[in-house]
């Protein structure tokens, strides 16, 4: 976590006090205390890249004439944009007296704090931080939470060869996995960033589904009371042909969730399995065409189908 605050010796000991706080919480601090009045533009963008998260700490500067309200320092509002521009996710702890209002364009929520009686504030810094934890570090997963992950990075991946051959076999993949974990409430326990995945993974594959059985509404009738017409026949295998073509074309647009949802899984469950992780990563960059398909091995059977 890189973070932006006065480096004033009089708010030294409120810089250190919130430093201390996130270490605390296992968050790895960066502070931009170099020997310069302030570092570079190009030092701090170099920082921030560095980093999964920005936290600014804005604390009072300059009283306002004629208003009991306080203006923050400026350069962490510069950093605040540059923050923005990486894409950082951004948090921000805001002193009494100081107008938060400026922050809305870049920052959605925010705390405020006295510093006086921050031991007042703490529980709210606490829990701001440890949800940013599990938002923008997905991948510090307990033990208690592998075995899960592990079935559902299993299952997605066995969802993604499934896809990759879907026109060849117009047949179900067993969500067993995603079904119990959903049953037991496991899957609640585990990150929320992860579950975000996997529920764009499940409606994309859902979609998919659909038009399976659009398609297999024209497969050729096995019990038919009598024979079909040539005519019946060709009209409904050129049907066919048409969905299978839309069915191609909703698997290589829906690819990419279940593929991606199958990356953040399999990292954190088997980061050990390199050669997973990149076939899955080609898929989740959206490359499906023959090339990319060869990739999974022809007579690789799905484990999880039913």
């Amino acid at each position: 976590m890189f973070l932006s605050c006065s480096l004033r010796e009089e708010d030294a000991s409120l810089v250190r006090w919130f430093r201390d706080f996130a270490e605390a919480l296992e968050f790895e601090v960066i502070v931009p205390d170099h020997p310069e009045p302030r570092p570079p533009p190009e030092k701090i963008r170099a920082d921030v890249a560095k980093t999964d998260c920005f936290a600014a700490l804005i604390s009072r500067r300059e009283k306002l004439a004629a208003a009991d309200k306080w203006t923050g320092p400026q350069w962490v509002q510069n950093e605040i944009g540059i923050a923005f521009d990486a894409r950082k996710h951004v948090l921000a702890f805001v002193e009494t007296g100081i107008d938060p209002e400026g922050l809305t364009p870049w920052v959605s929520d925010y705390v405020m704090f006295n510093r006086d009686k921050l031991g007042e504030a703490a529980p709210r810094i606490a829990r701001y931080l440890v949800a940013t934890r599990a938002l923008v570090a997905p991948r510090l997963a307990t033990q208690e939470e592998l075995p899960t992950i592990r079935a559902l990075a299993s299952e997605l991946v066995g969802q993604v060869n499934h896809l990759c051959r879907i026109d060849q076999k117009l047949d179900s993949h067993w969500q067993m996995s995603s079904l119990l974990a959903t049953l037991s409430g496991r899957v609640y326990s585990i990150p929320q960033e992860l579950r975000d995945d996997l529920d764009a993974a499940n409606t994309a594959y859902g979609r998919v589904q659909k038009a399976v059985s659009a398609v297999k509404k024209f497969d050729p009738p096995y019990l038919a009371l009598e024979e079909e017409k040539p005519e019946a026949k060709a009209k409904r295998e050129a049907q066919r042909v048409l969905l299978l073509q839309e069915l191609r074309a909703i698997r290589d647009a829906e690819m990419p969730a279940v593929a991606k949802a199958a990356v953040a899984f399999w990292r954190v469950g088997f980061p050990e399995n390199e050669r997973t992780l990149k076939t899955m990563e080609v898929f989740a960059a959206g490359k499906v065409n023959s090339k990319t398909l060869a990739l999974l091995p022809p007579d690789e059977e799905d484990d999880n189908k039913g």
